[in-house]
């Protein structure tokens, strides 16, 4: 059997290798846009890498793929090249995809919060271990979730725009020292009520 197209040998349907790879994709990407904060620098769904990775689609078997960005302005250009077998080929191919990223500055949630001094959770550190129990939250704690430290005669205050991270942390103290908690409604957002969670810490 001979390709239809050129001649050759067929060994894909009535395709020869080259002709039926020209007409057949190992996968799918499209350009897309993404946010990143003018703030942190940090995007919104990850570094564009790996948003990149995440966005092929493939019905056929990748065993590795390479990305190589270089910026332009606002957009990003991508050069994805990924390598596997595409049915009813046996042997591994390589097809390379080129796409653009545009990029939006947009503040991130947390740097909202930062901005506006808005805080989730108040960690109150009191008692005779004070600056222990604070040498060891700055170790947990990431510092861009960290709103304010606030030293006071009995101890510190510490401010976070994130509760769960503040939770995180406070069951690894949990161990060492007394904790009470307690919960506080500062308003609404879309209907939903929102609570501020308070840590007493000694």
């Amino acid at each position: 059997m001979f390709c239809i197209k050129c001649g050759k040998p067929a060994v894909a349907g009535n395709f020869c290798k080259q002709c039926f790879l020209e007409k057949e994709k190992m996968f799918e990407l499209d350009n897309f846009t993404t946010n990143i904060c003018p703030n942190c620098g940090k995007y919104e769904d990850g570094d564009v890498e790996n948003q990149i990775r995440s966005r092929i689609k493939t019905k056929n078997k990748i065993k590795s793929c390479s990305v190589k960005t270089r910026s332009s302005g606002n957009r990003v250009l991508a050069k994805v090249t990924c390598n596997g077998i595409i049915n009813p080929l046996k042997s591994s191919v390589s097809q390379d995809a080129n796409i653009i990223v545009t990029v939006k500055k947009l503040k991130c949630e947390n740097c909202i919060k930062l901005l506006g001094g808005y805080y989730e959770a108040i960690l109150q550190i009191r008692g005779p271990n004070t600056d222990r129990i604070l040498n060891k939250l700055k170790k947990l704690l990431p510092g861009i979730v960290i709103i304010d430290i606030e030293n006071i005669k009995i101890g510190y205050n510490i401010k976070l725009s994130d509760k769960k991270i503040a939770a995180t942390a406070i069951r690894r103290l949990r161990e060492y020292f007394e904790i009470n908690e307690s919960y506080k409604l500062v308003g609404e957002k879309k209907g939903k009520r929102l609570y501020r969670n308070s840590y007493a810490i000694r």
